[in-house]
């Protein structure tokens, strides 16, 4: 009954980081905050976390696994080059529509995230998971490469679109990340 009611109130701390992030943005979130939003005092949180960077920790398992969620909600039907097209659009569409997740999980500085191996092979593991079929679906050369490029596309174009430096309109963001997809997985239709 103990254990009950700690994961119940942790999933309270949990579930309130996450609405801060998602509608207010990672800079909006402090101890204080998360302990309101979950009814609890800020003191009540340490009895289940050790910091606030814990809880960036779950949060940012829990985000990928919901990008990845996201994506298979989309049901792509197509198959090899169109679904690795398709899917990767998905993929960016998800952090165009929550940028501050994107805030969280690539750019913001927690140093015992990033000294996670087990972090890039979660977000890897997305990209893996959910387009293996596809890779062995296409007779190419360099699919891991491909695979690499594709990925360090889509998170330096959101890096540049969701800071405002380049393009400006959300369809020329993404027509150009399309094309670049196209162009890396070597479409004849480009």
């Amino acid at each position: 009954m103990k254990e009950i009611q700690e994961a119940r109130i942790k999933r309270y701390f949990i579930d309130a980081c996450k609405e801060i992030i998602r509608g207010e943005g990672v800079n909006s979130v402090s101890v204080r905050t998360i302990a309101e939003r979950a009814g609890y005092s800020f003191a009540t949180l340490y009895n289940y976390f050790k910091d606030i960077k814990e809880l960036f920790i779950i949060c940012v398992d829990e985000f990928l696994l919901e990008s990845e969620e996201f994506i298979i909600s989309r049901n792509i039907k197509s198959t090899g080059k169109q679904a690795i097209l398709d899917k990767s659009i998905a993929f960016t569409m998800f952090f165009l529509q929550y940028p501050s997740i994107f805030k969280l999980v690539f750019t913001e500085d927690i140093r015992e995230l990033r000294s996670q191996t087990t972090f890039k092979d979660k977000l890897d593991g997305i990209f893996s998971n959910l387009l293996s079929s596809d890779w062995n679906e296409l007779v190419i050369e360099n699919k891991k490469i491909k695979e690499e490029l594709i990925k360090n596309t889509i998170y330096s174009s959101l890096l540049l679109y969701l800071n405002r430096f380049s393009p400006k309109e959300y369809k020329t963001f993404i027509d150009s990340i399309t094309q670049q997809i196209k162009y890396i997985l070597s479409f004849d239709d480009i």
